[in-house]
Parts: C-alpha cells; structure tokens; sequence
C-alpha cells in the first residue's frame, strides 16, 4: 500500500482503487452532498465508523484513505510509543535537580507603573 504522502500524489481515480483494496469484508465508503456540505463516510454495514463533513471532494478520499491505511500499520515509532507514568517521586527528583534559581520577587509598585503607563498612552483623546 502507498503511504500517506505517495497517495497525495495520485489521482482521484487511484486513490478510490487503493480505498477499495484495504476496505474490509463489509466495509462501504461513500462520499455525498448534504446540506451544502460533502459527508464522507466508511461503514460497516450501517454502522458509521468513520465520517466527515468537507467541501472538498478530495480531502474527503485522503481522509478516508488515512483511516483505513493507518488500521494497517501495527509498528509505531519508538517517539510515539507512551512511556511509563509519571508518579510523585519522578517529579520531586526532577524538581530537585533543576539548578535554576527562583527570581525575585516583583514589585509592585513598578508592576503597577507598567500598567498605568500602558493605560495612559492607549487612552481615547477626547
């Protein structure tokens, strides 16, 4: 089967042939005009397990041909598998060896100059 990017390159026609090669036994798509709207869908049977609205006749085949192509793919790259959860322990580890200080505290004074200063030069002239 073509990749994501390879199907982009390919006509509509050829992009209908590589749908109907990985729908599964009883599996339809279909793509009408609804509402001033293209609806895609993939069923199986009547059961809607993929649908869509678009304007774009095209978005809606490249969009179907995703759904389908990634059920395909059972190898997820190592960037996306989930790693292990995160308990307390980790994030007081983590926290303990950050070597950053904490800043200073702001006064407020000067914060409150920053902002009247901000508001006086955006104010409506009368």
């Amino acid at each position: 089967m073509p990749t994501l990017d390879e199907v982009a390159l390919a006509s509509d026609a050829e992009v209908e042939v590589h749908i109907r090669q990985l729908l599964r036994p009883g599996e339809t798509f279909s793509i009408t005009w609804e509402e001033s709207v293209f609806m895609g869908r993939v069923l199986h049977g009547e059961e809607p397990l993929w649908e869509s609205p678009s304007y774009d006749q095209r978005t809606l085949l490249l969009g179907i041909y995703g759904f389908l192509w990634k059920r395909t793919q059972t190898e997820v790259s190592p960037r996306w598998q989930r790693r292990r959860e995160l308990t307390r322990e980790d994030v007081g580890r983590q926290a303990r060896s950050a070597r950053m200080r904490d800043p200073e505290d702001l006064d407020p004074t000067e914060v409150r100059s920053v902002y009247e200063s901000f508001h006086h030069q955006h104010r409506k002239k009368d």
